[in-house]
């Protein structure tokens, strides 16, 4: 794995979702970087925004996470009582009835120029769709 990259994934986070900080009060970005998959994080008091990028298949993910006790919960989909705890963003917009097409056709297979489009696309939708994720909302994005 690239550190370089590994390192651009992180600024691009960074720059793209700076709002999260400087409007919403949220923390961070936290990383961790692993063999397969790094992740980027804001939490806020009861979600966080977590980033992923899975090195195999080049996929590029926003989650929403609910937060236990103010941590990022061990689980990952599900926590022990059965409860949802992490949700894809594209997957909780659809949820909503929000159907459209969301993201840019991306044709290059420049990895830079694919991490820095989606990560732009992901900022726009939660600006536009997700302002209880940006109220930091868990009982209204999770139900409750």
């Amino acid at each position: 794995m690239s550190v370089l990259l590994s390192q651009f994934f992180l600024e691009t986070v960074r720059s793209e979702f700076a709002f999260l900080v400087e409007q919403y009060g949220f923390s961070g970005p936290y990383s961790d970087f692993s063999s397969y998959v790094d992740k980027v994080w804001f939490m806020g008091k009861n979600l966080a925004i977590e980033f992923t990028f899975e090195w195999r298949d080049q996929d590029i993910s926003c989650l929403i996470v609910r937060l236990e006790d103010g941590k990022m919960p061990s689980g990952w989909a599900v926590n022990e009582k059965g409860e949802r705890i992490r949700i894809y963003l594209a997957v909780w917009l659809q949820e909503r009835g929000i159907h459209e097409p969301l993201f840019t056709k991306i044709t290059s297979k420049d990895i830079e120029e694919k991490i820095k489009t989606r990560i732009k696309d992901y900022a726009k939708i939660l600006k536009e769709y997700g302002h209880d994720i940006l109220r930091d909302q868990a009982d209204v994005v999770f139900g409750s």
